[in-house]
């Protein structure tokens, strides 16, 4: 087996030269890596099965304070028709998809904290949120929340609702990087937030994202200690997809998915018992996060988790953090799953990622 493999399994060698096993396997020739993903997906099989983790994602506002320079829901797009789903009708969605035999649902949403809409609409209320992730876990649902940064006293209250794991990406470890892409953000802040979320009690999903501007392969070995050091649940990982109208667009192409790739079988060598996005676009593919060779080579690195949208369809076009978010269905889930022998986890499946990190 490949030494630097040996290395970071084993955790042997800490510090920088921990980096440097890693920065070398994200550097390394192409067919010398295709071990290092073989191995990868033989362990997410080891330590968890042949059962790929499926879950309901729904978006239910895309009204956001921040202005990131990548995201499409920046709050400077004066051109995005802004929506915000009401309680009730977040209840009614949860209540159709338990008619599936599913057990995870992912409310998401911009960080919906400042009042942007005329007349009376307001800040989403707190209170709204828990009742929706009580109604969710009431039914048996595995609830994700992913909001932007809230204080310490929404988190508790998301977590006494019933929320099972809350996910904040970093998005960089790399201080001056972050302030360029997320120029209304404060790295030191939205790290304290990532760093609470464990101590609450909830599991913790963070990660980055694949092909910033200015992003180097140093950047990316330290991206992945730091979600190593943070401890995370769910790694949900992307490459960079430009989004139209973004100052980033302009001067950035797509992340590169080989790259992600090996960041995910890295990943999955180093933390074996995490979740990791699978829901994966192929380079200059227009099929986004659907795309069936994306999600299939994902799977294959040692992702472990697919995404469906639940988000009713009138609003999802309204949801573009970016131009690829287009996420499948079940049915393309199970075909998907049955060409490469894996299956999906159902309800009836035991308990999912808490007791796996």
């Amino acid at each position: 087996m490949n030494e630097r493999i040996v290395r970071i399994e084993e955790r042997r060698g800490a510090g920088e030269a921990l980096f440097e096993d890693v920065r070398s396997l994200l550097l390394a020739p192409a067919d010398e890596f295709e071990d290092v993903r073989a191995y990868a997906r033989t362990l997410t099989v080891r330590e968890l099965g042949r059962g790929i983790f499926v879950c309901g994602l729904l978006a239910f506002s895309n009204i956001c304070r921040n202005d990131c320079t990548y995201c499409g829901l920046r709050a400077s797009n004066s051109g995005l028709p802004r929506m915000r789903l009401p309680v009730d009708d977040i209840i009614r969605v949860i209540d159709r998809f338990r008619e599936t035999d599913l057990d995870r649902v992912f409310l998401v949403s911009g960080e919906d904290r400042v009042r942007t809409l005329a007349g009376d609409h307001r800040t989403y209320p707190t209170d709204d949120i828990c009742r929706a992730v009580a109604h969710a876990k009431s039914l048996g649902f595995h609830v994700t929340l992913g909001l932007g940064e809230f204080p310490g006293e929404a988190l508790r209250a998301f977590r006494d609702a019933g929320c099972d794991c809350y996910t904040l990406k970093f998005e960089t470890a790399n201080r001056d990087l972050f302030r360029r892409c997320k120029p209304t953000s404060d790295y030191d802040g939205r790290m304290g937030c990532i760093r609470s979320v464990k101590p609450l009690g909830m599991e913790l999903g963070s990660g980055n994202i694949v092909g910033l501007d200015g992003q180097t392969t140093d950047d990316l070995a330290r991206d992945i200690l730091l979600m190593e050091e943070l401890g995370i649940d769910w790694a949900p990982v992307v490459p960079y997809l430009p989004a139209p109208g973004t100052p980033m667009a302009e001067t950035t192409p797509m992340g590169d998915v080989a790259l992600l790739l090996r960041e995910i079988s890295i990943l999955r060598i180093l933390m074996p018992r995490i979740i990791i996005t699978g829901g994966q676009p192929r380079q200059g593919s227009t099929l986004g996060f659907a795309d069936p060779e994306g999600n299939r080579d994902a799977l294959a690195a040692g992702a472990n988790i697919l995404f469906v949208d639940i988000t009713p369809h009138a609003l999802r076009r309204d949801f573009q953090i970016t131009p690829g978010r287009i996420l499948p269905g079940v049915t393309h889930v199970d075909s998907l799953l049955y060409r490469m022998g894996m299956e999906r986890l159902r309800r009836t499946s035991p308990p999912g990622s808490r007791g796996m990190s």
